[in-house]
Order: C-alpha cells, then structure tokens, then sequence
C-alpha cells in the first residue's frame, strides 16, 4: 500500500511481533509518502532499535523530535535506546 497510515499501522504491528527489518521497510515507505510525519521517524527508530542499529535509531527519534517537540516520548525513546545500546555492550563484554 502507498498510504502512509496504512503503512505505519502494519509497522506497528511487526513491531509487536518482532519482525523488525520489515517494520522498518514498512516505515522507510511511509516515509517516502509523507515525509516529516513525526510518527513514522518514531516507528522507524523502533525498528532500528530492534535491529540493534542503535545509533541509526537515536537519528530517527532526534528527527522525530524535530516536527514535535512537545512531546517527551522522544526523549524517553532516545534514553531507552541508549539503555539498550548499553546492555549489549555489557553482554558483549562478558563474552569475551
């Protein structure tokens, strides 16, 4: 589908089930609909928190938090992102 709505609802919804690479297809899409739709950029920084492309992911929410910046989700994504980054770090650590 070419409707970014459309597009962001079945992002969420791969999202929920872990399917991260095609929730972050499905909000690149969305993206190219409606470019500047702060919702997508939270969708896309989900996804690439899901992929552990951590840093892409900090890009997205900061650029989400461009187009809204009441909102203090983006800094609570930004912080949850660095947590997970974190975590990782330290289990990587461990294995070695």
């Amino acid at each position: 589908p070419l409707n970014e709505k459309l597009l962001s609802n079945r992002s969420a919804a791969y999202l929920k089930v872990g399917k991260y690479q095609l929730a972050l297809d499905d909000s690149l899409k969305a993206q190219e609909v409606q470019p500047g739709w702060a919702k997508i950029c939270f969708r896309k920084g989900q996804a690439l928190r899901g992929l552990r492309r951590f840093e892409d992911a900090v890009s997205a929410f900061r650029e989400g938090r461009v187009g809204d910046r009441e909102n203090p989700e983006w800094d609570r994504e930004i912080k949850r992102t660095r947590e997970a980054q974190a975590a990782v770090d330290a289990r990587r650590k461990a294995n070695l």
